[in-house]
């Protein structure tokens, strides 16, 4: 398939799951979108719906080296970062109420008291520290969830149009995150390689 959809590519990245009633909510929008609008839009598995704090191994970018090894390598390093900034976090709520049509997928948009993001900057600030690290890691820079890809994006005001009256309700408690290893992007194949609890 065409942008990077059901792509065999290998990358590593740390996510909060999406509860199975949330998920259920999520599927109904991710339905009825791929209903009105057949053959343009793609839905990411709802089973593997999740929210990402970072990408540790980018599955598009050449670091020059496999990225299995690269992670294998710098693995004691990202355990030991993420094993000291998880203990010191407590569970958290993020508020989705907003959905967004970006260029190219349908997101979900989250909002909480600033935990993503201070999670975010101390991985940042402690990775920075790998002498060895060909690329930062790709983090976002708000919250987020991706429903939708856009597969053929003609007629993009009519779909911005539909999918504004989509807005989502849900409160996601973080209570854990889990290291990912994707074989099949976006989100297809994975397997969860660890889960971190909070707080603990």
């Amino acid at each position: 398939m065409e942008n990077n959809i059901e792509l065999r590519a290998t990358g590593y990245l740390v996510n909060a799951e999406i509860s199975g009633k949330n998920r259920a909510v999520l599927k109904l929008i991710q339905d009825d979108i791929l209903d009105e609008f057949p053959g343009a839009v793609w839905k990411t598995p709802t089973d593997n719906l999740h929210i990402t704090l970072t990408t540790i191994v980018d599955p598009f970018f050449d670091y020059g080296e496999d990225r299995d090894e690269l992670f294998e390598k710098n693995y004691p390093a990202y355990e030991k970062f993420l094993e000291d900034i998880f203990s010191q976090q407590q569970a958290f709520d993020v508020v989705f109420d907003e959905i967004r049509v970006t260029s190219d997928a349908v997101i979900i948009i989250g909002k909480d008291d600033g935990n993503f993001q201070k999670i975010r900057e101390a991985f940042s600030e402690k990775i920075s520290r790998l002498p060895k690290m060909a690329k930062m890691p790709r983090t976002p820079n708000i919250i987020h969830s991706t429903i939708i890809r856009i597969i053929n994006p003609d007629n993009l005001g009519r779909f911005r149009d539909y999918v504004s009256q989509k807005n989502p309700h849900l409160t996601v408690r973080v209570e854990s995150f889990r290291l990912v290893k994707e074989t099949k992007v976006p989100a297809v194949d994975v397997q969860i390689l660890k889960t971190y609890k909070l707080g603990q």
